[in-house]
This record gives structure tokens, sequence and C-alpha cells, in this order.
């Protein structure tokens, strides 16, 4: 017995919609499994406060940029923030700063005085490498390269908590320059 053509071409056209369906349903389940793979901390931040506990003049001490890692003599324990951001994605972590109150400048860096050079890179600060997870709630930091020479290629251990938009750092152990014992706060940034 044959079949009308029609029922035939309904027959193949099944099989391909069904595959087209399986397709994309594949891709909306990887998306998804993608987006909650996601560890809680990655993304971008913003610094909004730094405290070490551990320097001369305890937890409520409150000063400058003293005591900021890679800048020696300082004693405070509290820094105030200058919008240093954080950006932790896909295992690569970067990190920038550059302090507030500096001079605005238009011409180009080869025109500068040693003073004007001095007061933009000075307070300057920039960092990337990887980052792995050690354990729940604590991260290795391997730096590739530092603008402090002492900490290129070094290492770092923070335990880190997030609560809503905002994740705490804490220093553990750093082969670098950076204090142990510090706590630094950021926001979450969101375009």
């Amino acid at each position: 017995m044959k079949e009308p053509p029609h029922t035939m071409e309904k027959r193949m056209k099944n099989p391909t919609l069904m595959c087209v369906l399986a397709l994309i349903a594949s891709l909306v389940m990887t998306a998804r499994t993608e987006a909650q793979n996601r560890l809680p901390f990655e993304g971008v931040w913003e610094e909004i406060s730094s405290v070490n506990p551990n320097r001369a003049g305890g937890a409520n001490a409150n000063a400058g940029r003293e005591g900021r890692e890679g800048r020696g003599g300082g004693t405070a324990s509290t820094t105030t923030p200058n919008g240093m951001r954080r950006t932790f994605i896909d295992g690569y972590y970067s990190l920038s700063n550059a302090a507030n109150g500096r001079k605005v400048l238009t011409k180009p860096v080869p025109e500068m005085t040693k003073e004007e050079l001095l007061d933009r890179f000075q307070s300057l600060q920039v960092q990337d490498g990887t980052y792995e997870v050690i354990a729940p709630n604590r991260i290795l930091i391997k730096r590739r390269l530092s603008q402090f020479p002492q900490n290129h290629n070094t290492e770092q251990v923070m335990e880190w908590k997030v609560t809503g938009d905002q994740l705490s750092l804490t220093i553990i152990s750093d082969t670098g320059s950076a204090p142990v014992g510090q706590i630094s706060t950021y926001k979450r940034l969101k375009k």
C-alpha cells in the first residue's frame, strides 16, 4: 500500500523539527549551567573600605593611603578607598587603582616634568594574574605582574565572603608585599 505524498512529507518534517527543538533545548540548558557555575565573587568590584587590624593604631585608626600594598612607612590601619577595582572572571583577575586628587594633565607623557610624572604614576596600582579556588571560601591569587617589582610572580591567599552586592576579602598569606590580615570590602559594579 502506497502512502499519499503529503503523509510522507509530514513524517520527514517531524524528525527535523524534533532535532531542532532538542538542539535549542540543549543550548539553553548549557547556558543555564554555565551561569549557575559562576562563582559568587566573579565580576567587577570597587573598594569601599580597607582595614588592617594587625597594624599599629588598631581597627579604628583613620588615615589616608599609607600602608596600602607596596607602600612602606605607614602605620595606619584604615585606608581611604580610592575606587580600586578588582575583576575576577573565568580564572583571571586584574586590579587597578588611581588615587583621587591627581592633577588633570593634558600634555603627552614625553613632555611631562619629573614632578608631573611622579604625581601621575606614583599613585597608580595595577596587577593581573590568575586565581583558583583552593577551599570553599578561599582563593589563591597568582600575580603575573604588578607595578611593584616585589610583587611580580608572587602568590596571595584570600578568604572571600559575598553578602548581597558586597565582597569581603581577607588576606591570609602573601609572598609579596601585601599586608597579611588586611580586610577589604567591595561593592559589585553593575552597568
